[in-house]
Parts: C-alpha cells; structure tokens; sequence
C-alpha cells in the first residue's frame, strides 16, 4: 500500500462524502485485494468479480465502518466471504489457471527458462488442490494471520483451523512432488507462487515465507495425518482440556422456552433462543483480564450444512442480540441467559486448569471445553467488535438511559429484623466502563458500615453485570460457592423471576428484572425478618454531589453481602 496515503483520513473524508477520497481508496483497495483473491480463485475473471462485489460494499457501507485504521481488515473479510459464497454454490464449476504471471521477475536465457519451468510446476500444483486449500494457504502463508486469526475469519476452533492448515500443506507437498519437485521445495514453491501472483515488480520483491509460518501444531499435524476418530479421541484426552456436561442444578418450575421481558415501554427482547434441531450451539468465552475474571460470551449457531452466525455477543462495550428472522441486531441491557431458565454452565464452574491464565479464550461445543487461545487480547479486532456483515443493521433504541451510559448510581433502603438499612453506590455495567467508572458500595445497617471502594468484592451476592454474567447466574453461582441451595421461580408476564438461596431456618428470596439484569429487592424470610430496596437512577444530572465513594473498603466481620444477610442476627 503506498505510504503516502494516509487510509485513516481518506476513510474519513469519504465518510464525509468526499468522491474523490472514495475513488482514491477503491483503486487502492483493489491493489491490496487482487493478489490475495488471485491465489485463492486462480481465475482471473473470478478474481475481478470478487474484488469488484467486495469495493461495492465498502462503497455502500463505508459510513458503518467505526474504526478507519480497520479498513483493509474489514474488506478482506468480505472478500473471503464471497468466496466461500462461490464455493457453495453447486452451480460454479472447477476453476481455470491463471494465465500468464501477473509480475514475471527479469532475467534472460536459461535462467528465465528455469524460472518459468517453476512457475510452470507450482501453477499446476496449485491448480490441484481444492480452492479450500488454496484459500486457508493464502490466509497463513500470504496474509500471514495467526491461527486465531484463520479461525475467527472461518468460523471454526483454532484446533481446525490447524489441521485444516496442515493438510493443505500435505497435500501441496504432493502435488509439488508429481510435478517434479522435491517435497522439500515446499517454501521456494510458495515463494514463487507469492511473486508470481503479486500486483507488482515491488510486491513480489517483497514476498516472504518463512519456516516458523508453516509450522501448523504437533497435535494438528498428527491429525491431519491420520485423520481417525481414534487419533482425534487420543488428542482430546492428552491435549485438549474438556470439562463435564450442562450444569442445571437448583432449577425448579416449569420452563419458559421463549420469554419475553417488557420493561419501562421497552419493545420487549426475547432470551437468546434454543438452537433448532438442525443448529449446534457453540459458545465462547473470553477473559480479557484473566481467568477467572470478567468474562464476554459469544454464543453462535453452526447449521449442518456448515453456515455459522452469531447470536448473542457481549464485548467491552456492551450486548448484543441477533433477530436472525428480522436480520437485525439489537444493542440490550441484559447480559446472555438460558432461555429456560437453567444455570449457565461457565468454564469456572468446572475447571480449574486455566486458572490465572490471562487474555484466556475458551470454546464448548457440546457440553465440552476447550482452550482456543491465550494471552492474547482479541477484545478489539473484528471478532468481538462486528461479528455480523456490514448490511446488518444495529439498533440502539432498547437500551434505556443507564445502559446507554454504561454506569449509574443507585439507593438501597430497607430493614434488617429491628435495624434499619441504608446505602448507595454505583454499578457498572460495562467491561469498558470500568476504567473510568468502577463499582464501589456503602452499606449502612443499624450502627455497621460496610464499604467497598472499588473492588466489587463486597458486590457478592448482589448484581454484577460488568463481570459478563447475568445476575441470575451470578447470584447461582455466589449461593452454590458457599454451598447453599436455591431454586428460581418461572419468568412472570412482567419480566421478573424469583430466586430462592436457602441457608438453615432463613431464605433470601431475589426479585430479578431480567432484562434490566439487576435486583430489584430481597425479601428475608425464616427466623430473621427483613426487606432491602434497590434504585437505579436512569438519570443522574445534578445528583452526583449525593454519591461519594468510600475512600476504602471496609468489610467488619463479614465478607460479602450475601454472607452479611446470612448471618446478622
């Protein structure tokens, strides 16, 4: 790409309107784009097409695009799409050779001779494989992606990506071999191939191929040698970390397949909807700070026939719900929850062999886990920013004022047996929010204060959304820590459910606005008597002054909330 254009600012000003900046960017683009549709299509007329649909989406839809520096990025991911889209179509017939090279080097003589043998030979290795091969060979060796990377853009585990990686290197390998090269002349075949299909004298002068890029992985390697249901059952028992099935434990009513949560005149959200019996759910967790720790789920659907679309995401900046019937995202208050009301099953509930592992993403598909990746941190890449193709339309309209913000303040108000009980704070409901808004609590009940100056540890057993959980599934996971029982009532019409936490001769009995994903009350029962209020403000204009954060935390004797409302007598 030439240096003396600035992507960023030509972005903008086409964003702007500005024709000429679009022009600019569209000659530049396809210069990026062609070489790399090349060496996965061997078409020419099919490469022009590609490129040609790929820079009519960014010229329709280039106003979508929130991060200008992400723009190359961004259109090559369409273009691999619309190849993928070629390849599935029964219609389109095997691929023709690319004629002539596109960037002959110089020479004269035997030593052209030479050289056009070669490019002879690794055109025809090429033109065997499958366009598969070709495509998962230009993403590692050309476009130089990490394996993370190859498998975010094909919607596949890290594991696949590998393997499918490592059979594609095979399989050139052989192709070379009937063609009259060594097997050993895998990375000067790749080399000429990377030369021969670049745009231009000085691109092909800068093509590179180095060793460490073809390394695929011993697992995945082996596999992809062996290829067999026995050798994939070894490895996932020696390698691959897997935990037990769903976790549904202290779950009792009926089941509420497809609730809907109407809240404040809100058009109502349903819960994430069960997989149809022909989808696979997958979902994946990522621990941008470590794990344990706050979490971003992202639950897909994968289709028999190979599609995958993702329905539920929660990143730094918030949640998001995919209508496919409307084909519509939807920005939400609520962090993802099953839609029957069962316990999410999360990777901390059971396994601890990641522990303290940072930039952690983990994948369970089929009740099992599985490690993807580690220190790395993807929170900014297209992955878990825009998952869904440019034409999806995100709409904002049902977030309400605090979520828009990202954070509020809130009152708490009530009584413990004879004590009364006073407090405030601020929740956060936002990874991205925490750095410059985080959760602290002040907790007044009869002549003890409890205060919590930003570490959310006094949080416990009250709702913590920035952590990515839903507070149904926080407050089931704080009560079975502790080794408490509890069960949850059906959704009711107004979106609200009953959890239970039972503890000897007293039960806290939780209301939960689901899709505002906090407590609204706590009603102590049994031997000790007792109510607590919540109250989020919506709008905090000129209230701030009456919301002071404890300067430090203060526990007493106790622990957490969910412990101090246990045991106060």
């Amino acid at each position: 790409m030439e240096k003396n254009h600035d992507i960023a600012e030509l972005v903008r000003k086409a964003q702007q309107g500005d024709k000429e900046a679009l022009d600019c960017l569209a000659q530049l683009m396809r210069q990026e784009l062609e070489p790399d549709v090349a060496r996965m299509t061997l078409n020419r007329s099919l490469t022009q097409e590609i490129v040609q649909d790929t820079l009519l989406v960014m010229v329709r839809d280039i106003h979508k695009l929130r991060s200008p520096e992400h723009l190359l990025q961004w259109l090559k991911g369409i273009a691999l799409n619309k190849f993928r889209d070629h390849l599935k179509d029964p219609r389109n017939g095997r691929f023709e050779p690319l004629p002539d090279n596109m960037a002959s080097g110089g020479g004269d003589g035997l030593e052209k001779a030479i050289v056009n043998e070669m490019i002879v030979s690794v055109r025809q290795a090429m033109t065997a494989l499958k366009p598969e091969q070709r495509m998962i060979i230009n993403l590692r060796v050309y476009q130089k992606m990490s394996f993370e990377a190859i498998a975010i853009n094909l919607g596949c585990r890290q594991f696949t990506a590998r393997k499918k990686f490592s059979r594609a290197k095979v399989a050139l390998e052989k192709a070379l071999s009937r063609n009259g090269m060594s097997k050993s002349a895998l990375i000067i075949a790749l080399v000429v191939f990377g030369k021969f299909t670049a745009q231009s004298q000085a691109a092909a002068a800068a093509v590179t191929v180095s060793a460490e890029a073809l390394q695929a992985g011993t697992a995945a390697t082996i596999t992809a040698a062996l290829g067999t249901k026995a050798a994939l059952t070894v490895l996932t028992a020696g390698i691959i970390v897997t935990g037990g099935a769903m976790m549904t434990a202290g779950v009792t009513g009926e089941q509420n397949q497809s609730a809907e949560i109407p809240d404040n005149q809100l058009v109502p959200v349903p819960s994430p909807i069960t997989p149809q019996d022909d989808e696979t759910e997958v979902v994946e967790y990522f621990y941008p700070a470590g794990f344990p720790g706050p979490v971003m789920p992202r639950v897909s659907q994968e289709t028999k026939r190979g599609y995958s679309y993702c329905r539920f995401l929660r990143n730094d900046k918030g949640n998001f719900y995919y209508d496919r019937k409307e084909q519509i995202v939807y920005a939400v208050n609520h962090n993802y929850y099953n839609s029957d009301l069962s316990r999410m099953c999360f990777p901390q509930d059971i396994s601890k062999d990641y522990h303290g592992i940072p930039g952690l993403l983990i994948c369970r598909r089929d009740g099992q886990l599985q490690l993807e990746s580690a220190n790395t941190n993807i929170l900014h890449q297209v992955y878990f920013q825009h998952p869904w193709s440019a034409g999806i339309t995100i709409d904002y309209h049902r977030l309400d004022t605090m979520h828009q913000r990202a954070w509020t303040f809130f009152r708490i108000t009530g009584h413990l047996g004879d004590k009364p009980i006073a407090g405030s704070g601020r929740i956060t409901f936002t990874y991205a929010a925490l750095t410059t808004h985080s959760p602290w609590l002040r907790l007044q009940v009869g002549k003890n204060e409890y205060t919590d100056a930003g570490s959310g540890r006094l949080f416990t057993g009250l709702p913590r959304p920035w952590m990515g959980l839903h507070t149904l599934d926080s407050l089931r996971h704080d009560a079975s820590q502790k080794g408490l029982t509890f069960e949850n009532t059906q959704m009711d019409e107004s979106g609200k459910v009953r959890l239970t936490v039972k503890h000897n001769n007293r039960q806290l009995v939780y209301t939960i606005n689901m899709n505002n994903d906090l407590i609204e009350s706590i009603e102590l029962k049994g031997d000790l008597q007792g109510h607590i209020q919540f109250d989020y403000l919506q709008e905090i204009e000129g209230k701030e002054k009456n919301f002071m954060a404890p300067q430090r935390s203060q526990y007493g004797t106790h622990q957490d909330c969910l412990e101090l409302f246990i045991t106060t007598d």
